[in-house]
């Protein structure tokens, strides 16, 4: 049984996003950097990331889907959803869906939700968190602090 973990980076007012925009907040290379070691596994597909459909998004074409790591995203739109199964992600509605799909992964170890603020808030999800990595930068952007 793969392990559950939430990956976030906020403002110090703890926003992960705009609203009107799917793009990340800050573009912090140093937190990048450390999104890929946490979530790229040493053996391929021994990790999956967890994702909603505005997160995909916000992911650039190149890096679509996470290389060597599974890519699942949770989405209502029917249109969406052939998107990202043709990209090569596996998209589910429900998250129960999803939760089913990961669980039957025998070689997985680890999940990552990764955004956005409905996956963070879904409970069935929090109820199976063991780690939070959340990285804060200030404002202007000039300084990271990750908190765990």
């Amino acid at each position: 049984m793969p392990t559950y973990h939430i990956v976030l980076c906020t403002d110090t007012h703890g926003h992960i996003g705009t609203r009107d925009s799917d793009s990340l907040l800050y573009d912090a290379p140093i937190d990048m950097q450390r999104f890929r070691t946490l979530t790229r596994p040493a053996i391929p597909n021994r990790h999956a990331v967890l994702m909603g459909r505005r997160t995909w998004a916000s992911l650039p074409d190149q890096h679509r889907p996470l290389s060597n790591r599974i890519n699942v995203v949770l989405t209502c739109d029917v249109d969406h959803a052939k998107h990202v199964r043709k990209a090569g992600g596996y998209p589910f509605r429900y998250t129960t869906d999803a939760l089913a799909f990961l669980s039957s992964l025998t070689d997985l170890h680890k999940v990552f939700i990764i955004g956005g603020a409905t996956l963070y808030n879904d409970k069935l999800l929090q109820s199976k968190v063991s780690t939070v990595h959340h990285t804060i930068i200030n404002d202007d952007a000039s300084e990271w602090h990750p908190v765990s």
